[in-house]
């Protein structure tokens, strides 16, 4: 299940990740890119191959390293290995990110700060895989609440 939080003030003392690019530089493993779904969204949202570890084609099949792919990219990797125990700053990923975010969302409870309009295709509401505030989201709650985060109201 994914839970979304409009705007850091809401979150108080949790162990929130503000930059996922330092959480994702301090903690990634060489083995996080040995993993097909990763091997999968790397491809998709940026291009890039991975030939081994942390060695990798980008989309001009020139070599890089983990730290040149983008945001987005590395934002999934650390929600997909470390939602267990931190919130992340959704707010750093792209909508191209949304399908791999709903996919780690499908196995794992996974908590997302937003402090833009995520624009969540209508299907992931139908289907009830969105939650705020532990009660399940429609598409009209959704807007509403981003509306009201916006204004300076509560959600």
């Amino acid at each position: 299940m994914l839970h979304v939080i409009f705007g850091r003030e809401e979150i108080g003392e949790k162990n929130y990740v503000l930059d996922n690019r330092i959480f994702f530089r301090r903690n990634k493993k060489p083995e996080w890119f040995e993993d097909d779904f990763v091997k999968e969204f790397l491809y998709e949202i940026d291009g890039s191959k991975v030939i081994a570890q942390e060695a990798l084609l980008d989309y001009r099949g020139r070599g890089i390293s983990t730290e040149m792919i983008s945001t987005g990219c590395k934002s999934l990797c650390c929600i997909y290995y470390c939602y267990k125990d931190h919130i992340f700053n959704g707010s750093l990923m792209g909508d191209n990110c949304i399908p791999f975010l709903m996919r780690i969302a499908e196995n794992h409870d996974v908590t997302i700060v937003l402090e833009h309009y995520m624009d969540f295709p209508e299907q992931y509401f139908r289907t009830g895989k969105i939650m705020m505030y532990d009660r399940l989201l429609d598409q009209d709650d959704y807007d509403d609440a981003f509306s009201a985060w916006c204004a300076g109201g509560s959600s």
